[in-house]
């Protein structure tokens, strides 16, 4: 059985009992992760015998979307937690870089664009090329159309 579609609404359009119900929903959401403490499967290697994480990278199966957020007094010693929180640090410095990157293009409402002029670029090699091949002098038809 298909669940019903959800009607997409801008936060703007909606009502006011539709706006507190939404923060509402955010809020539950929010408390619902913070009490959610992750605990690592039994038996796994990144774990000291007092159960505090000796992991620096996080373990696939840690979602910090899903999960409480890991704090200092979870790791076994403060130099684990602060590599860890250090390789957080430079996932979303890397992020960042890369969206920087795209700015410096013309960002993303550039790059329909640019996709459009390589194609034409590409079409006008093509018709040059069997321009050039049937033995006609492309630079000067070219020349005489600009004039």
């Amino acid at each position: 059985m298909e669940a019903p579609a959800v009607k997409k609404t801008k936060f703007r359009d909606m009502s006011p009992e539709e706006k507190k119900a939404y923060y509402a929903a955010g809020k539950a959401k929010r408390e619902a992760r913070k009490s959610n403490k992750w605990t690592p499967p039994a038996g796994s290697d990144y774990v000291d015998d007092k159960g505090k994480f000796t992991f620096t990278i996080a373990p696939a199966e840690y979602d910090a979307k899903q999960f409480a957020d890991l704090e200092e007094t979870d790791f076994a010693r403060e130099d684990i937690f602060l590599d860890y929180k250090a390789g957080l640090l430079e996932k979303r410095a890397a992020k960042l870089r890369a969206e920087a990157e795209t700015v410096r293009k013309g960002g993303p409402r550039l790059k329909g664009t640019a996709k459009k002029l390589v194609a034409i670029q590409a079409k006008f090699e093509a018709l040059k090329a069997s321009l050039i091949a049937e033995g006609v002098d492309v630079e000067s038809v070219l020349a005489s159309l600009k004039a």
